[in-house]
């Protein structure tokens, strides 16, 4: 049995049992799941890219000072937003 998606073209085919009803209810499991990793791992890189731009890149440019503590030094970083106060 050969089952295509054709939205993603995803091919499964299934040929474990002697009947044709059994492998098509297999085949379907197996594209299922297939169709639901690719639909995570598309989340996943979302979330991932959203991530990457909410946190800054650490360059010497975002950072103020360094402080030097022991073991290591920790680094102050500028904040990525600018507060503008207007007087009225």
């Amino acid at each position: 049995m050969r089952i295509t998606h054709i939205p993603t073209n995803t091919v499964v085919s299934c040929q474990d049992e002697k009947s044709q009803i059994k492998n098509r209810e297999k085949g379907m499991r197996v594209l299922r799941s297939r169709l639901y990793e690719i639909e995570m791992e598309k989340q996943q890189q979302a979330l991932a890219k959203e991530r990457k731009a909410m946190v800054g890149s650490g360059d010497r440019s975002e950072k103020i000072r360094t402080y030097n503590f022991f073991p290591s030094a920790e680094p102050a970083y500028r904040p990525s937003y600018r507060i503008h106060h207007s007087p009225t």
